[in-house]
């Protein structure tokens, strides 16, 4: 039996150890938790940091592994390229695709040089001088760790006086300590996850994305198609391509956050090199028929993938999450069976049980589940999504 190592065990990781387990592979399982759901489909399971890589490689004294396997985080990409290159496996991930996927400020140098517009930024080590040169930025600001993803320590500031507490809570939640400001560009969200093959592009798809509102900034739905006039979508897909090859990116997919704002104008934010998380996957096989989950596990142990579009449908990710802004506990669910049941309603999962607590909705990790969408149009559907939310009651009451 051939081995994986799974980088990583939460929710969103679930679909590719599934996908490993249905093709016969052992499975070694790497997270910081011992209760993370991935660890219970594991043969085997270490207790490591998906960054500590020289941990992970001690732990593997005496394995033999096919394959590894890191989706829905950027914690694990340098483990994954410098363990691929130790054990002479299939497609490594880039070093550079790899530093600006963990790197906020590497990222936004790497779109200067691609020749992108890119938007002012400042990121320093020293807390006085970070803070100075932020105060020399117009307002409003963001302040995100300078190496998280998925929403996590993400902050607006629309006074100087809150820089102080946004950096702190920043480099709480950052791997490094390092926090990164940089100027809020308004407009609406967009997220593209390109698959490349043999360094051309394959599979380019562009959702349109749905946030929380100001001040939190975490993504709570995909629509797709994105709803961008033709010119504009080829340009968003030329600046991805192009991105892609200034970071090395031959195979595989990336994941590309931008913006578009009301004047037209274009920015990338950041890049994840991986397969995306919050159920991205389950949306990709609605809409256009495609697996990108089993693409991922090709790539991994070096056999061919394809992502040829099957169908395409109007369809969207919505992400469920707590009604509250404190912490809470689920008291009840209702009607989840007649949502099910709904013909429009593709996939309904949910990761809470009632009596279990919840967190407010401030990272993507604090999801309660998702629904995947499909209609005949974006008004049906923003009819269906409202039944839905109706019907479907996530009772939560203030913890104790």
């Amino acid at each position: 039996m051939k081995t994986l190592l799974m980088l990583g065990a939460s929710i969103d990781q679930l679909p590719a150890y599934r996908e490993a387990i249905g093709r016969g592979y052992r499975l070694i399982a790497v997270d910081q938790r011992a209760d993370a759901p991935g660890v219970a489909l594991a043969a085997r399971f270490l207790p490591i940091s998906t960054r500590d890589t020289d941990a992970i490689a001690a732990a593997l004294a005496g394995e033999t592994i096919d394959g590894i396997v890191t989706t829905a985080s950027d914690a694990g990409l340098a483990s994954q390229r410098e363990l691929a290159i130790r054990y002479r496996l299939p497609s490594p991930t880039p070093e550079e695709a790899v530093r600006a996927s963990m790197d906020k400020t590497y990222f936004r140098q790497a779109v200067a040089w691609a020749g992108l517009p890119t938007y002012p930024y400042v990121s320093d080590p020293d807390r006085v001088r970070l803070v100075e040169e932020a105060k020399q930025m117009p307002l409003p600001l963001v302040v995100k760790p300078a190496d998280g993803s998925g929403g996590k320590g993400i902050s607006l500031v629309t006074g100087y006086d809150q820089l102080d507490d946004a950096i702190d809570h920043a480099c709480e939640l950052s791997a490094a300590g390092l926090a990164t400001v940089e100027h809020y560009v308004e407009g609406r969200h967009y997220a593209v996850e390109i698959w490349l093959r043999n360094g051309e592009p394959h599979f380019v798809p562009i959702t349109e994305k749905r946030m929380t509102p100001l001040p939190t900034m975490v993504t709570s739905g995909h629509l797709i198609p994105a709803r961008l006039p033709s010119p504009e979508a080829r340009k968003v897909r030329h600046a991805v391509v192009r991105m892609c090859a200034e970071l090395g990116i031959t195979d595989g997919p990336a994941n590309f956050d931008l913006v578009r704002t009301a004047s037209g104008d274009m920015y990338l934010i950041e890049v994840g090199a991986r397969l995306g998380g919050n159920a991205y996957p389950s949306l990709m096989a609605a809409a256009w028929g495609v697996d990108t989950v089993g693409a991922t596990i090709s790539l991994a142990v070096g056999e061919p993938f394809d992502l040829t579009p099957q169908r395409s449908r109007v369809c969207l990710l919505h992400i469920l999450s707590s009604p509250l802004a404190v912490p809470g506990v689920l008291r009840e669910v209702t009607d989840l069976d007649e949502v099910r049941a709904h013909p429009g309603v593709q996939t309904v999962e949910l990761f809470v049980r009632p009596g279990d607590p919840v967190r407010p909705f401030t990272q993507a990790a604090y999801k309660l589940g998702f629904l995947t969408l499909v209609a005949d149009d974006h008004e049906a559907l923003d009819g269906l999504l409202a039944w839905c939310t109706a019907t479907l009651r996530l009772n939560v009451e203030p913890s104790t």
